[in-house]
């Protein structure tokens, strides 16, 4: 199910928001959506016609660092061995990248990644279960010991961090001359690193957006908020939540298209699509498994952006088991991603 709204509607009450998506029962409405403004026209026409490619997301990895680094390496093997077939140009790790952040987690988590060091760009976001306490503190030795920036900060596609560390970072990516960003928040972002983030797309007015951060999306399919279960206000060592962050950064820009998340539990699962400000669409995205068998079950997301056709295709896939999970939660389509005229 995914949501469409606008601004007058982002300013209810977060209950009222929910009891009118459960009573009115929107569902596919972002086909429907007006014309994108609040920015000149991108003429794709003009331009090498743009093909198809790949972004995969790694949810929640933690339980596979501890107790199954297999399943975590099998899952890296699977996105090396499939980067040519799928044109996978980068890949998203969504957060709680170990799960009691130990050094022998650590170890387990970087052997994983190494795989894709010289294969594929790949962005880490940082969880609650990367620090001390679980997130009750804000401490990050282990994840700048072993994902420094000094690691990165060398590749074409690095484009910068707040303060020197990698879970406040961004980078930047062209495919048939249209220009991309990607953009990592820690968990639950203090307002520093918000407003850093703000800067960081308003002089990227022409890159089309893709943020990320480890709690954003809630599986009821509506934004993280008050009184919702593991809202990042609840860790002494976390601030914003995902509510929060819609209303600091993400509704403020036109060129946001994306956001990507995980940590929230029950089924794990859920999505909406918002108006900005500006009248586009932005399409958030819940996604994590850790509550399944051995940690995750080795399922990721298959994002294949299709510019041309407007529209994003979004499979799950688990090279574990080796198959397809079909249901409408980890199968489904985002359209009025990529319409002529959507940038500048």
């Amino acid at each position: 199910m995914s949501e469409s709204t606008n601004p007058a509607k982002e300013s209810l009450t977060r209950m009222t928001r929910r009891n009118f998506i459960k009573v009115a029962g929107i569902g596919t409405a972002a086909a429907a959506l007006p014309a994108c403004t609040g920015v000149a026209p991108f003429n794709i026409s003009k331009q090498r016609k743009p093909k198809p490619f790949t972004i995969v997301a790694l949810p929640d990895t933690q339980h596979y660092a501890r107790a199954y680094p297999h399943i975590f390496t099998a899952q890296t093997e699977w996105i090396r061995d499939h980067v040519k077939e799928l044109d996978i140009f980068m890949v998203i790790h969504e957060g709680d990248i170990t799960d009691n952040n130990t050094v022998a987690e650590w170890e387990n988590a970087r052997r994983s990644m190494d795989v894709l060091d010289g294969v594929v760009p790949y962005t880490l976001n940082s969880g609650n279960h990367d620090q001390p306490g679980w997130g009750n503190e804000r401490h990050l030795t282990h994840f700048y010991d072993y994902f420094p920036e000094s690691r990165y900060k060398d590749l074409p596609w690095f484009g910068g961090t707040w303060d020197g560390g990698m879970e406040n970072a961004y980078w930047k990516f062209e495919r048939d001359g249209i220009p991309y960003l990607v953009l990592c928040l820690e968990f639950g972002p203090r307002d520093e690193p918000i407003a850093w983030a703000n800067e960081v797309v308003a002089k990227h007015p022409h890159h089309r957006v893709i943020f990320s951060t480890h709690c954003y999306t809630y599986s009821d399919n509506t934004r993280v908020g008050p009184g919702d279960d593991w809202n990042p206000r609840t860790y002494a060592g976390a601030h914003n939540d995902g509510e929060e962050l819609w209303e600091k950064l993400v509704r403020h820009h036109p060129n946001i298209f994306l956001v990507l998340s995980g940590h929230i539990l029950h089924d794990g699962k859920g999505r909406l699509t918002s108006l900005n400000d500006h009248g586009n669409p932005c399409h958030q995205i819940l996604a994590n498994y850790q509550m399944l068998a051995e940690g995750g079950e080795g399922w990721l997301r298959i994002m294949k952006f299709d510019p041309e056709n407007n529209l994003i295709d979004v499979k799950t896939y688990s090279p574990r088991l080796e198959r397809f999970a079909t249901d409408e939660q980890n199968q489904f389509v985002l359209e009025n991603a990529f319409r002529p005229g959507f940038f500048a």
